[in-house]
């Protein structure tokens, strides 16, 4: 089960609601995780999650269509402020906008290097987004431009709620909390000594509100000058009241808890998955969305009274993609699994596996010759991926990533520091001497000479002779590096 360092979600919308059970729709149009899901009203809704994935409902949720978002960065919150306005917020200061109801969405051009985790809009004006370093922003001008606010915080906030146009709360990581009566002119801190990280705040009144901290939920009744654990023992990620007593919670493998009592008592709610879920929103009295792992949504729209599984497409979980022009596209994951379209994504059909282990990249040349590299080496085939033969393998080493910087020239790398290099196509392979042992997750080469690898604790390794010499860059961090991108020999 993969889990997830950060999940934000907060929506302070009322109704009435009857219980409620779920109903699989999984998985949706893609088989990213999705992190957010708002509705605009009772039938239009959105989702948002990894590698800019933007979803769109028509139809309460039965049937989900992507969006053009414009961007590949993870969108980890979603908010919309009127049915045609809306704003999505992710990684690296990412914002995208719509004035059209997601028909289209357009990149905020201003500079902002804070990855942003929440995003709330008290009218289509005047909104706020929040992230990494204690950013908190202000648009008064629909996100047109936006300016930094004093948080007094460098700590990484990772939920905004707002009960009015002037009233907000903001927290985030080692027991942040944030709150602001003037509309984010100044923000008074509230925090309280913490471990832990507070990942999502819901307000139900102006004094009234709950927010989760790892392993539980906190409750304030006095505008959040003080906080009382609520009888939640179970790790949930996000929180969604649908008025004063009513709330649902979701998390950790496939949990739903539901509360009549404003929080007293939980209930637990069967579900049809152990994904873990990440967003819930509720649009009507007896109509809600929960949205998590691999494109996981499940709904409910009669309060439980039965279970129906609705499977669309595939779940499995894909590691690479690789797409030889704007039609033609093949993705690849675990257990050998390989699928390819022929329409752009919207379609897709599965090949027969290349091996029964996990692929970690896939490369093709053509729509004939093709290789794929995990934990069972390099494998290569030369009708389309109707049969693969093993080309290079390692007795001990997983290969993570594959690159070809032109059709003889390609190179892989993995665990241990194994860098292997071919100049006939992917037909041999011949290791070269990286010197490190740390795991290499990805390489990228603008040209067959110039190339950059990546991987764990740091590690950044540079070669401008072809592989034949490796040199260690100082990455200035001791993080897990994921992945790399040269647009040429000097542009990263």
């Amino acid at each position: 089960m993969k889990r997830k360092a950060f999940l934000f979600i907060l929506f302070c919308h009322t109704a009435a609601i009857a219980a409620a059970q779920w109903q699989c729709l999984n998985p949706t149009p893609t088989g990213n995780t999705l992190l957010s899901c708002v509705f605009t009203d009772s039938r239009n809704g959105f989702a948002t999650g990894e590698s800019g994935t933007i979803l769109k409902t028509l139809n309460r949720g039965a049937t989900w269509t992507r969006q053009p978002s414009g961007t590949s960065t993870t969108l980890f919150q979603v908010c919309f402020p009127d049915s045609l306005h809306g704003f999505a917020v992710g990684y690296a200061g990412t914002i995208v906008k719509t004035t059209d109801g997601g028909k289209s969405w357009a990149r905020y051009p201003g500079t902002i290097y804070d990855s942003l985790f929440s995003v709330c809009f008290t009218d289509y004006h005047n909104g706020y987004a929040a992230g990494t370093g204690g950013t908190i922003l202000k648009t008064t001008d629909g996100g047109t431009s936006w300016h930094r606010q004093t948080s007094g915080t460098i700590n990484t906030l990772l939920s905004l709620c707002f009960t009015s146009r002037d009233t907000g709360i903001a927290v985030g990581y080692y027991g942040t909390v944030l709150k602001t009566t003037n509309g984010g002119v100044t923000w008074d801190n509230h925090s309280f000594s913490s471990s832990f990280h507070l990942n999502s705040a819901c307000f139900t009144s102006r004094d009234t509100g709950y927010m989760l901290i790892e392993g539980g939920i906190l409750k304030t009744t006095d505008g959040a000058l003080t906080w009382n654990s609520l009888p939640v023992t179970c790790y949930t990620n996000t929180l969604f009241f649908t008025g004063k007593n009513t709330g649902y919670t979701a998390g950790w493998d496939g949990h739903i808890l539901k509360t009549t009592d404003a929080g007293q008592n939980w209930t637990s709610q069967p579900t049809a998955t152990q994904n873990y879920l990440c967003s819930i929103f509720f649009m009507d009295d007896t109509t809600g969305i929960v949205a998590g792992d691999y494109g996981t949504v499940l709904k409910t729209t009669n309060g439980g009274t039965t279970w129906n599984t609705i499977t669309a497409g595939f779940n499995d979980l894909l590691k690479s993609t690789w797409f030889l022009n704007a039609d033609t596209g093949y993705t690849a994951g675990n257990q050998g699994i390989i699928h390819k379209t022929i329409d752009g994504g919207t379609s897709w059909t599965s090949l027969k596996p290349a091996v029964t282990a996990d692929i970690y990249a896939i490369y093709f040349r053509d729509i004939q010759t093709g290789l794929v590299a995990g934990n069972q080496g390099i494998l290569k085939t030369a009708d389309g991926g109707i049969t693969w033969q093993t080309v290079a393998s390692t007795a001990s080493a997983f290969l993570w990533a594959l690159c070809f910087p032109d059709a003889a020239t390609g190179y892989s790398a993995g665990l241990d520091g194994v860098i292997m290099k071919t100049t006939d196509g992917g037909i041999t392979w011949n290791r070269q001497v990286s010197g490190t042992l740390n795991l290499l997750t990805a390489v990228c080469f603008p040209d067959a000479n110039n190339g950059i690898i990546v991987g764990s604790s740091g590690t950044i390794l540079k070669t401008t002779t072809g592989g034949a010499a490796w040199n260690k860059i100082n990455s200035g961090t001791s993080e897990a590096l994921r992945s790399v991108f040269f647009t040429d020999a000097n542009t990263e």
